[in-house]
């Protein structure tokens, strides 16, 4: 498998992640594992035009990717973009392998407490971070690869 990165960030494909990320990683393309995003054409338009010239991107529903992924493995280096832990903790409990997730931006929402400068979770949010790093996954909270990784678990 060839997924260079994993990474939440609500705001999907954006500066960030286009002039540092995608670069840094040397990543071919883009896959996308979103139900909402999936079922809405404005948004998945907007991820679209958002890579630089020569980046793919792929969107799927959540399923959908866990299927593609299981009987089509990744050859390109890859990131592997979620707009939530739900759907990270989804893709792990069916089989699919992930070490290393990190987090970028998860915008404030009435439901959700800030624990960084771009990070706001919820109560459930926090409850399946704690289990993925139960389970091993590594969490890292980190804007731009040149800013200090900072463990998830020190800011919960």
């Amino acid at each position: 498998m060839s997924i260079e990165l994993i990474r939440i960030d609500d705001r999907l494909i954006h500066g960030q992640v286009a002039t540092t990320w995608l670069k840094d990683y040397e990543i071919e393309q883009v896959i996308i594992a979103d139900d909402e995003i999936n079922s809405n054409e404005m948004k998945k338009t907007m991820a679209m035009v958002a890579a630089p010239t020569g980046v793919r991107v792929h969107i799927f529903a959540v399923d959908k990717f866990i299927q593609v992924q299981k009987e089509n493995p990744i050859k390109r280096r890859t990131l592997l973009l979620f707009t939530n832990p739900v759907d990270v903790k989804k893709v792990l409990d069916q089989g699919i392998d992930i070490s290393e997730v990190f987090i970028g931006g998860m915008r404030a929402t009435s439901e959700r407490r800030r624990i960084s400068k771009a990070v706001n979770i919820s109560e459930k949010e926090e409850t399946i971070f704690k289990e993925l790093d139960k389970r091993g996954v590594s969490l890292i909270v980190q804007t731009v690869p040149r800013d200090e990784r900072k463990e998830l678990s020190e800011l919960l």
